[in-house]
């Protein structure tokens, strides 16, 4: 005998329970189908500017980003380099570039000018910080304040008719405003220098930095 549970279903019964499954996952179908069809549809209709128009709506503005150029990369050398703000007289040089200028004090008859802490040397310029000066050896000193750089014979005739031995000068007001302070100076072996420090670049306690040239021709003191 079979059992109650295991009842065998006519063929009437089996058909009528194939066409419930048919029917149902053709509703499932139907469902996915009108679940696609309806997130393309909203797609176009986000993206295209006629659709978008024709429905009364407004299209979305385009807006054009343009990249920034990237910032210049600052030269490593600069620091150690001659400004390029700052311009030097032309001629036979027995020297010239760029130079710091200590408490020890710089010596211009030197190639390269040299610290005034080592043997044999006569510094001409001295760092009195804060922002000090002094033109110790120094012949004599003039401030170069005529546009333009000097010649040679410029600031020699600066020198000698408007020159003061041992000047002491104040860097601050240069400090603060930025401006070169430039300078033609007799050098204790007669030699001509024009030295300019930038005073954007001086900080208190700290060496001065400058550049300067000095002239290989020796003129005459009178």
């Amino acid at each position: 005998m079979r059992a109650a549970g295991n009842k065998r279903l006519d063929p009437q019964q089996q058909e009528g329970r194939l066409n419930r499954r048919v029917a149902v996952a053709g509703i499932a179908v139907n469902a996915i189908v009108a679940i696609v069809v309806a997130l393309i549809a909203a797609f176009v209709t986000a993206h295209s500017t006629t659709i978008i128009t024709s429905l009364g709506g407004q299209p979305a503005k385009t807006v054009t980003v343009t990249a920034s150029p990237p910032a210049p990369t600052p030269n490593p050398r600069t620091s150690s380099s001659q400004p390029s703000t700052i311009q030097l007289p032309g001629g036979q040089a027995f020297t010239k570039g760029a130079f710091t200028i200590s408490g020890g004090g710089i010596d211009l008859d030197r190639n390269p000018p040299e610290s005034g802490n080592l043997p044999n040397t006569a510094p001409e310029i001295y760092a009195e910080y804060p922002t000090g000066l002094y033109f110790y050896n120094a012949q004599e000193t003039a401030q170069w304040q005529q546009p333009g750089v000097p010649t040679q014979a410029e600031c020699h005739h600066s020198e000698l008719s408007n020159g003061q031995a041992n000047l002491n000068f104040d860097l601050t007001s240069f400090q603060q405003s930025g401006q070169q302070a430039r300078f033609c100076i007799l050098t204790s072996e007669d030699r001509d220098a024009y030295v300019v420090i930038p005073g954007s670049r001086v900080v208190s306690n700290s060496p001065f930095p400058a550049v300067g040239i000095v002239w290989a021709m020796k003129l005459p003191l009178s």
